[in-house]
């Protein structure tokens, strides 16, 4: 189950909807981050690193090399990212299974990979005796 939070963007608003949409995307069937790290810290950081190359240090101040050092910095840093994140999810998938079952996803992972209940509206009378 995907659930959209509000966010508050500690670099302003103008991050606030780009933010929004990739987590939006990250709800799709099976893409898995369940802490919201791509969304938050991916995004926020190329908006960041593309803001700072425009109006900081680079566009709007004629310096055009600088900017297209800073979209080859946000290139680089993706493939590293994305190419060692990679690797190292293949050799833990390898060594430990990295998805749980349908059935365990059913059951709810609380109950079915750690044993523990909580109470809902549904137990509540159950758990509370």
């Amino acid at each position: 189950m995907c659930r959209i939070e509000q966010r508050r963007s500690s670099d302003g608003a103008e991050e606030s909807l780009p933010i929004h949409l990739v987590n939006v995307f990250v709800c799709l069937p099976n893409v898995d981050d369940a802490l919201d790290v791509f969304p938050t810290h991916g995004v926020g950081g190329i908006i960041g690193t593309v803001f700072t190359a425009i109006f900081v240090e680079g566009l709007l101040a004629g310096e055009y090399m600088n900017f297209l050092y800073h979209l080859l910095a946000i290139v680089l840093v993706f493939a590293y990212t994305f190419v060692g994140s990679y690797i190292l999810y293949w050799i833990t998938d390898r060594l430990v299974n990295m998805r749980v079952s349908p059935e365990s996803k059913d059951i709810g992972l609380d109950r079915s990979q750690h044993g523990e209940v909580y109470a809902t509206v549904e137990n509540s009378d159950r758990m509370f005796q």
